[in-house]
């Protein structure tokens, strides 16, 4: 909150005499006060520090604006007050001289920004302050001090709905706009509406992959506190009976749905395009195809190495089996040899020895081919 502080004393009248004291040789230091700008205390100041006169309340001019009641927030006993018909009495903010913090005031702005204004235009202190006036600042307080009421009060403030057009996205894409340029202050507006707060930023060229994705993921799930209670083409308080009643309340009902479908709609279409055309979005996709395909190269690589190891085993298996068949039938052709020089030989023999026992050379060649191969 802030505050106003008088450095010391005001100087004693003229002709002032200082009484005795028993510790008039004790140094004092100054007396300080320190006022908030509101209640008594900020009475007291305003009247120590300026004199009320027609000059506090200029006729209406270029020099004054809707908004000018406050210039700094954070020294409001010094801000410029507004003739009491400059103020708007629908403008609730202004009544309490918030015009430029709107929604994003706190509840102790509220508080102190109307217990200096019900000072400021007080009917009993201003004869140019109504009672309309005096309601109004009143009515103000109330609704925004009130979490729900000013909700339903945020909710039907003017507010700019526009989101960047198909053309304009596709001119971000070509390059011809700047990305952030465009989109950052579209999405910093409606994050007014967003229930989880603080808002992550759509951030710049240099923003790591994780903050950027985290940034979508945040507005594809985006839940808004925007309140459409205040739209209705009918007032239920001048249905003439309870079905007519009904019936307004339930075609306000129609139309309340039907605005918020259409914020739902608009919201998710603004994520698709500004995602469509992010130059990071577009950068880490293209680095996730290349991934992509580097990977599906490696596959391919190793499938054709598999298959040729395969092929490989294939070919040496077959080359083993023929090695070993050729062996085999080497061995037996070697064997078979075997068989039949020890054949030639046993008939050798045979023929030796018979030639001893009988000079028939038919009988002992008979006797011969009648020994077995084996």
């Amino acid at each position: 909150m802030a505050s106003a502080e008088i450095s010391s004393l005001p100087p004693p009248p003229e002709g002032f005499v200082t009484p005795a004291s028993t510790h008039a040789s004790l140094s004092v230091s100054p007396l300080h006060f320190t006022f908030a700008p509101a209640g008594r205390s900020f009475e007291y100041l305003m009247h120590l520090t300026s004199s009320p006169s027609a000059d506090d309340f200029p006729d209406h001019d270029d020099t004054y604006e809707d908004d000018a009641p406050i210039e700094d927030h954070s020294a409001q006993s010094s801000a410029p007050r507004l003739h009491p018909d400059l103020l708007d009495h629908h403008d609730m903010y202004q009544l309490l001289g918030l015009a430029k913090e709107r929604y994003r005031a706190s509840q102790d702005d509220i508080k102190t920004g109307y217990r200096r204004m019900i000072l400021l235009y007080h009917p009993d202190k201003n004869p140019d302050v109504t009672d309309d006036l005096f309601k109004a600042i009143s009515k103000a307080f109330d609704t925004l001090s009130n979490p729900q009421k000013r909700r339903v009060y945020d909710s039907s403030e003017p507010f700019d709905d526009t989101i960047p057009s198909e053309t304009l996205t596709k001119q971000v894409y070509e390059g011809k706009k700047d990305f952030y340029m465009v989109y950052g202050p579209v999405f910093q507006r409606f994050s007014m509406w967003s229930v989880a707060q603080p808002v992550p930023q759509i951030g710049d060229a240099t923003s790591p992959w994780p903050q950027v994705e985290k940034f979508y993921k945040f507005w594809f799930e985006f839940k808004s506190w925007r309140d459409f209670s205040y739209a209705g083409e009918h007032n239920v308080d001048s249905a003439d009976s309870r079905d007519e009643k009904r019936y307004m309340e339930k075609e306000n009902e129609k139309e309340r749905i039907k605005l918020k479908k259409q914020e739902t709609m608009r919201l998710s279409k603004l994520v698709e395009l500004a995602r469509k055309c992010d130059p990071r979005v577009n950068k880490h996709e293209e680095e996730m195809e290349q991934a992509k395909q580097a990977k599906k190269g490696n596959k391919a690589e190793q499938a054709r190495k598999a298959k040729e190891e395969v092929e490989r085993k294939a070919k040496e298996e077959a080359e083993k089996k023929a090695k070993e068949e050729k062996d085999k039938a080497l061995d037996k052709k070697k064997e078979k040899e075997r068989q039949a020089k020890l054949l030639q030989k046993a008939r050798k023999r045979t023929r030796d020895i018979s030639t001893t026992l009988t000079t028939d050379s038919d009988e002992i060649e008979k006797l011969c081919q009648r020994l077995p191969a084996q």
